[in-house]
């Protein structure tokens, strides 16, 4: 029987075996309740405080090297058995979100890479979901003094030995304690995972300015920085699906949609995602995909506090984005993306064609271009569901792969780009 964190468990301080050296230090809305108290009669309490928010890093996958060789070569039925099994996991923890938002959520105290810390956390007997506060400090640019706090949102899944990492950096104009820095990003986080695939990018920050309020702070503000949107977006479309399907079915009045994974696994280069273009497509979140960075491979970083079943061997950078049909009635949707590497000119397109009344077409090729003019010059792919190219001048192999051409069930159709990939 699988058993969900609630307040009524927690006296017995009582974790999964996954999650280690961590101990209970109260209920969220008792942590609420608390620091408002705290807050009553401080100057913050009406002092105008503002915070920009940007994503410090793009969703990280650390995973075993049996299921990363599952990504890498494209096997898409034990793929879709992977994620069947990761939204088992995490949907106990979604509808406890669902049910009670912020309070599904525990504050706790660990030791994380050799500091206490406290943070918050939900969890069930195979998966769990924490928000911390990785970094902070105080920045002074000209007169300006803002502290800047890099927040830590992750997800794991113990069945499918699936751990999923991103992180938002905030900069407010008055010093806070992490314990509210962090409770910000789980009211938000909390408050998206409730919408479903369906949100709006722009009820992020209100979630936040809503969070701030309750707390006491009663002249916050949030701006999600204008750069920043598409990032944003495509984190928290992460934060819903992790790496699951259901959400997706659940996207209402839609005929097709459109999910494309792109994995970075080159060790030397920064990936981005660069101009779009879409045909009769709207985009999960509501922003168009722009100027999303995609880091390049580095070592496994796994959070002390979580032991993981099978050990995570295997990490790369990675990116979400979901499209649906705007017109419903009779027709299909297309889209294009460029892909940047690092800071240069250099890189390559692609272009994906869901008809109405034939088969899909896909398409990569080297260079950069104009994503509209690349769709519409046809040149599609012989081989739609399984091709590579190289890009670049330093010759980067990049591998595609699409999992139907026509008749996916629920018309969900699947895309992986590998950046980099070398058995």
């Amino acid at each position: 029987m699988e058993h969900v964190m609630t307040e009524t468990t927690l006296l017995n301080n009582v974790f999964p075996t996954f999650i280690k050296n961590v101990e209970v230090v109260e209920p969220a809305g008792k942590a609420v309740r608390r620091i408002c108290q705290q807050n009553a009669n401080t100057v913050n309490n009406t002092k105008k405080i503002n915070c920009d928010l940007k994503v410090d890093t793009m969703p990280t996958l650390l995973t075993s090297n049996a299921v990363r060789q599952v990504y890498q070569q494209n096997k898409f039925g034990e793929i879709k058995e992977l994620e069947k099994q990761a939204q088992k996991d995490l949907q106990v923890l979604y509808d406890n979100i669902k049910k009670n938002k912020e309070n599904a959520w525990v504050k706790v105290r660990a030791e994380v890479y050799g500091k206490t810390q406290e943070f918050y956390m939900t969890w069930s007997n195979n998966a769990c979901m924490w928000i911390r506060q990785k970094d902070g400090q105080n920045v002074k640019t000209g007169d300006e003094q803002k502290y800047m706090a890099d927040v830590e949102v992750g997800t794991y899944s113990k069945s499918t030995s699936i751990m999923g990492i991103h992180t938002y950096n905030l900069s407010i104009t008055v010093m806070l304690v992490e314990s509210v820095i962090c409770y910000l990003i789980v009211k938000a986080i909390s408050g998206i995972i409730a919408e479903g695939i369906g949100f709006v990018v722009a009820h992020f920050a209100p979630y936040i300015i809503d969070a701030a309020i309750e707390l006491g702070f009663e002249s916050f503000s949030c701006t999600v920085l204008a750069g920043a949107l598409s990032s944003v977006a495509a984190c928290l479309v992460f934060v819903v699906l992790f790496i699951g399907l259901s959400f997706l079915w659940d996207w209402l009045n839609r005929k097709y949609t459109i999910r494309l994974q792109i994995f970075n696994w080159d060790k030397d280069n920064d990936w981005s995602v660069g101009k779009d273009y879409t045909g009769n497509a709207k985009i999960a979140g509501g922003d168009s995909q722009q100027n999303i960075t995609i880091h390049k491979l580095d070592d496994p970083d796994i959070p002390s506090f979580i032991t993981p079943v099978e050990p995570l061997e295997s990490i790369c950078h990675y990116v979400v984005i979901v499209w649906e049909n705007d017109n419903t009635f009779m027709e299909g949707c297309s889209m294009a993306l460029q892909l940047k590497k690092g800071n240069s000119n250099e890189g390559f397109m692609w272009a994906f064609d869901c008809p109405r009344f034939s088969d899909n077409k896909n398409k990569g090729s080297n260079g950069i271009m104009d994503p509209k003019a690349y769709f519409n010059q046809g040149n599609w792919s012989n081989s739609p569901k399984n091709f590579s190219i190289t890009s670049t001048s330093s010759q980067i192999p990049v591998t595609f792969a699409l999992d139907a051409l026509h008749g996916a069930d629920d018309n969900l159709y699947n895309i992986n780009i590998h950046i980099n990939h070398k058995e």
